[in-house]
């Protein structure tokens, strides 16, 4: 682990959460000199090994969707120094999410990836390993694939149209629905935290997309269309395996029909800490007595 470009990060005693707790409420995003010392401190390429740091305190959990990266893997049993380092650079990086709200023209396209990463693990979470092989015709992808797909097209928009690398494998080691699902969070939660250091330059700056020059945000605008896209997809699977939905973008049949109907919007993950706690999924009420669609038969 790269000690020094740890050290750079100013950090305090994690004895004192309360002391912890309003160093990271009002730290604001720093001097240049501070935010390069976070960039490089987050790209660097060591890898840890070991349990996840995970945040048990409520208060540091940013309002509204808890976007935190204290939930990152943190891959080293050596020292309880590294692990307090590893989670300090989690904490410095997640500002709250109203510290961020700087006026910057691209908050919102960083905020719309931050909920969409949860809205694809929230469907991945619907399958069981027994669902993995599932393909509804000979040519199209198993809900494996999907998965598989998913973690390399996004790491490679990130890394070669962005600049942006992780610290870790994109794939898991095992792949079951659990497994992926803890892999995509770490490493989009990675990207996130990554794009949260950037400015409006860097976004409105020119990368290679394919064979055309797009302006990065152009590039993000894509990427968050082709998860959409992709996860669509295994909606319908889940639809053709009798599978309940839970809401994406509003309602479903399953959480009350129609909105005209009153029916209401329910997600699977509403925040990064309940896909670490896998907690039981929120109850579904169905459709009801009306119909569930504009044009019934």
């Amino acid at each position: 682990m790269a000690h020094g470009l740890l050290h750079e990060i100013k950090c305090v005693p994690v004895a004192d959460k309360t002391e912890l707790t309003s160093s990271v409420t009002e730290r604001s995003l720093g001097t240049n000199s501070e935010r390069a010392a976070r960039k490089r401190a987050l790209t660097a390429s060591d890898e840890l090994e070991g349990p996840r740091a995970s945040c048990d305190d409520e208060q540091l959990a940013c309002p509204d969707r808890q976007l935190c990266m204290a939930d990152a893997y943190v891959r080293s049993r050596q020292v309880e120094e590294l692990r307090v380092e590893a989670f300090m650079l989690a904490a410095d990086i997640c500002q709250p999410c109203s510290a961020l709200s700087s006026g910057m023209p691209y908050d919102f396209l960083v905020e719309t990836f931050a909920t969409e990463r949860l809205k694809t693990l929230g469907v991945w979470s619907l399958f069981t390993d027994d669902d993995l092989e599932f393909r509804p015709a000979t040519v199209a992808r198993s809900v494996r694939e999907h998965m598989v797909h998913q973690c390399l097209s996004e790491d490679g928009f990130f890394t070669k149209m962005l600049g942006l690398q992780v610290r870790t494998n994109v794939l898991p080691e095992t792949e079951t629905c659990r497994r992926f699902i803890d892999r995509y969070l770490s490493t989009s939660g990675e990207r996130l935290a990554a794009l949260r250091l950037q400015t409006t330059p860097w976004f409105e700056g020119t990368t290679r997309f394919f064979n055309v020059d797009r302006s990065r945000a152009w590039v993000l605008v894509r990427r968050i269309a082709h998860t959409a896209h992709h996860r669509g997809q295994l909606s319908t699977y889940h639809r053709l395996l009798n599978h309940r939905l839970y809401s994406i973008y509003g309602p479903t049949a399953d959480t009350g029909g129609l909105p005209a109907n009153g029916a209401g919007v329910i997600y699977r993950y509403d925040s990064e800490a309940s896909v670490l706690n896998d907690q039981s999924p929120p109850p579904l009420p169905g459709p009801g007595e009306k119909p569930a669609t504009e044009r019934p038969t």
